[in-house]
């Protein structure tokens, strides 16, 4: 196992992809059945472009009276550069069942939902408005609290959703 520039492990080497990817290009014959063979080469080519691009800087920079002033392309490898790469991109988030991202700030729907979320004589069905009315002070303020948290949480935006 290898680690990279930014510091995170890889399990093979540039050159062991590249012998694999070989291996799999000659074991495609051009027929469906070893197709996922070329698939999984032309993966490996993917792979291997996005490592090679993320090793070289995207730009230089050098300070010049307190100001940052990018260089021409051959002053690039001055060694007063300050060189800047390409990060890779962001993973996604697997979250667990029961869990949802939400916002810092809660949405105006989020807080108008919540705040709707309380039992009502008129709205609430009647066994509902009965059991609340039965509970003690406390009682009461923990299922307001639970019902508005359960309404924010399903009034909040979901990640997938389009603006």
């Amino acid at each position: 196992m290898t680690t990279n520039r930014m510091g995170l492990e890889q399990t093979l080497s540039d050159d062991n992809l590249k012998d694999l990817s070989a291996f799999l290009m000659e074991s495609y014959t051009g027929s469906l059945d070893t197709l996922r063979y070329a698939y999984a080469a032309e993966a490996i080519s993917e792979l291997l472009a996005w490592r090679s691009a993320s090793v070289k800087p995207v730009a230089s920079f050098i300070l010049v009276d307190s100001e940052y002033h990018q260089l021409a392309e051959k002053y690039a490898e001055s060694p007063d550069a300050i060189k800047l790469y390409s990060a890779p991109p962001l993973q996604a988030v697997t979250m667990p069942d029961g869990w949802k991202l939400v916002p810092v700030e809660p949405t105006e729907n989020m807080v108008v939902e919540g705040f709707e979320s309380e039992p009502d004589s008129f709205f609430s069905n009647s066994d509902e408005w009965e059991a609340y009315k039965a509970m003690s002070g406390c009682q009461q303020a923990a299922h307001k609290a639970k019902l508005c948290w359960a309404a924010m949480i399903a009034a909040a935006p979901s990640v997938t959703n389009e603006p």
